[in-house]
Parts: structure tokens; C-alpha cells; sequence
């Protein structure tokens, strides 16, 4: 038998930290908007998955425009 090799995660712990701040701020910020929140979501997913940088910074323009939307562009960044 061979031994098992330690597998690396797939993010690391700091990452979830940054993550779990972001949603904090997502759910502060977007209240009870639902909708918004799941667009959100979901443009990060596609970002994670495309790494497509302007589509994903328009998606956000134009689902965060108003003023008090700008503290979350901040943890997204």
C-alpha cells in the first residue's frame, strides 16, 4: 500500500474569512433584497468560473448603483 498523501483544501482559511466578511456586509448592506443577493451570488460564480473581469464588474454596476451599495464594492474588491 502506498501511503495517502495530505491533499492541499481547495481555499484557504483566510479566504473563508475575506468570504464570510463579504456575505456579512452582502447581508447588511442588501437587507432583505433576496433577489439582489442571489445576483450577486451568482456573479461571483461566474466570475470564479471565467475570470471574465468586465462582465462581471458590469453585472455588479449595474445590480449595485445606488450610494450605499458602495461599501460592498469594497469587500468585493
Amino acid at each position: 500500500m502506498t501511503p495517502c498523501k495530505r491533499i492541499q483544501p481547495l481555499i484557504r482559511k483566510e479566504q473563508v474569512v475575506t468570504l464570510l466578511l463579504m456575505l456579512a456586509q452582502m447581508n447588511a448592506v442588501l437587507k432583505d433584497d433576496f433577489e439582489k443577493k442571489m445576483t450577486v451570488v451568482g456573479l461571483l460564480k461566474q466570475y470564479a468560473e471565467q475570470r471574465d473581469v468586465d462582465t462581471f464588474a458590469r453585472g455588479l454596476s449595474v445590480i449595485l448603483a445606488n450610494a450605499k451599495h458602495q461599501d460592498l464594492l469594497q469587500h468585493i474588491r
